[in-house]
Protein backbone atom coordinates (compact mmCIF):
# COMPACT_ATOMS: atom_id res chain seq x y z
CA UNK A 1 0.00 0.00 0.00
CA UNK A 2 0.79 3.63 -0.96
CA UNK A 3 4.66 2.96 -2.11
CA UNK A 4 7.02 5.82 -2.79
CA UNK A 5 5.60 8.16 -5.05
CA UNK A 6 8.21 8.16 -7.89
CA UNK A 7 8.08 3.64 -8.43
CA UNK A 8 6.27 3.24 -11.86
CA UNK A 9 5.77 -0.59 -13.30
CA UNK A 10 8.01 -1.13 -15.99
CA UNK A 11 5.12 -0.02 -18.45
CA UNK A 12 5.02 3.29 -17.08
CA UNK A 13 2.77 3.56 -14.88
CA UNK A 14 1.93 4.07 -11.02
CA UNK A 15 3.16 1.45 -9.28
CA UNK A 16 0.11 1.48 -6.98
CA UNK A 17 -2.23 1.72 -9.97
CA UNK A 18 -0.14 -1.23 -11.51
CA UNK A 19 -1.09 -3.23 -8.29
CA UNK A 20 -4.11 -2.59 -7.50
CA UNK A 21 -5.92 -2.60 -11.16
CA UNK A 22 -3.29 -3.62 -13.92
CA UNK A 23 -1.96 -6.72 -12.28
CA UNK A 24 -5.71 -8.21 -11.34
CA UNK A 25 -6.82 -7.41 -14.55
CA UNK A 26 -4.12 -8.98 -16.75
CA UNK A 27 -3.98 -12.32 -14.22
CA UNK A 28 -7.96 -12.52 -14.53
CA UNK A 29 -7.84 -12.53 -18.81
CA UNK A 30 -4.86 -14.64 -18.70
CA UNK A 31 -6.87 -17.00 -16.37
CA UNK A 32 -10.12 -16.83 -18.91
CA UNK A 33 -8.83 -19.89 -20.66
CA UNK A 34 -9.12 -22.34 -17.55
CA UNK A 35 -12.15 -20.55 -16.01
CA UNK A 36 -14.22 -21.45 -18.81
CA UNK A 37 -12.50 -24.88 -19.32
CA UNK A 38 -13.87 -25.81 -15.54
CA UNK A 39 -16.99 -23.76 -15.99
CA UNK A 40 -17.89 -26.94 -18.68
CA UNK A 41 -17.26 -29.31 -15.95
CA UNK A 42 -18.83 -27.67 -12.62
CA UNK A 43 -22.81 -27.93 -11.28
CA UNK A 44 -23.93 -24.87 -13.05
CA UNK A 45 -21.56 -24.61 -15.93
CA UNK A 46 -20.36 -21.30 -14.46
CA UNK A 47 -17.12 -20.24 -13.49
CA UNK A 48 -17.03 -16.47 -11.31
CA UNK A 49 -13.74 -14.38 -10.23
CA UNK A 50 -14.67 -12.25 -7.59
CA UNK A 51 -12.10 -8.76 -6.90
CA UNK A 52 -12.33 -7.37 -3.73
CA UNK A 53 -11.32 -4.05 -2.73
CA UNK A 54 -11.13 -2.14 0.45
CA UNK A 55 -13.29 0.67 1.68
CA UNK A 56 -10.77 3.46 0.88
CA UNK A 57 -12.66 3.79 -2.46
CA UNK A 58 -15.76 5.43 -0.54
CA UNK A 59 -12.94 8.45 0.43
CA UNK A 60 -12.69 9.55 -3.26
CA UNK A 61 -14.82 10.26 -6.39
CA UNK A 62 -12.37 11.27 -8.87
CA UNK A 63 -9.43 9.58 -11.23
CA UNK A 64 -7.01 10.87 -12.38
CA UNK A 65 -6.12 9.18 -15.26
CA UNK A 66 -3.97 11.70 -16.72
CA UNK A 67 -2.10 11.43 -13.58
CA UNK A 68 -1.21 7.85 -13.92
CA UNK A 69 2.10 8.16 -16.21
CA UNK A 70 5.57 9.66 -14.48
CA UNK A 71 3.89 13.37 -14.46
CA UNK A 72 3.94 16.45 -12.37
CA UNK A 73 0.47 16.22 -11.14
CA UNK A 74 0.97 12.64 -9.98
CA UNK A 75 3.43 13.85 -7.29
CA UNK A 76 1.34 16.99 -6.37
CA UNK A 77 -1.95 14.50 -5.76
CA UNK A 78 0.23 12.21 -3.35
CA UNK A 79 0.54 8.82 -2.19
CA UNK A 80 -2.67 8.63 -0.30
CA UNK A 81 -4.72 10.09 -3.37
CA UNK A 82 -3.86 7.72 -5.94
CA UNK A 83 -4.09 4.66 -3.48
CA UNK A 84 -7.84 5.99 -3.09
CA UNK A 85 -8.03 6.08 -7.12
CA UNK A 86 -6.74 3.29 -7.98
CA UNK A 87 -8.88 1.59 -5.32
CA UNK A 88 -11.87 3.46 -6.87
CA UNK A 89 -10.82 2.09 -10.06
CA UNK A 90 -10.89 -1.34 -9.13
CA UNK A 91 -14.52 -0.94 -8.08
CA UNK A 92 -15.73 -0.38 -11.42
CA UNK A 93 -17.71 -3.19 -13.00
CA UNK A 94 -17.32 -3.62 -16.56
Amino acid sequence: MAPPIDQLTKEGYDLQFGTNVIGPYVFTKRLLPLLTAGAKSSDDKRARVVNTSSIGQIFTDTIHFEALGDVPLRKEIGINKMYLESKLVSCIRL
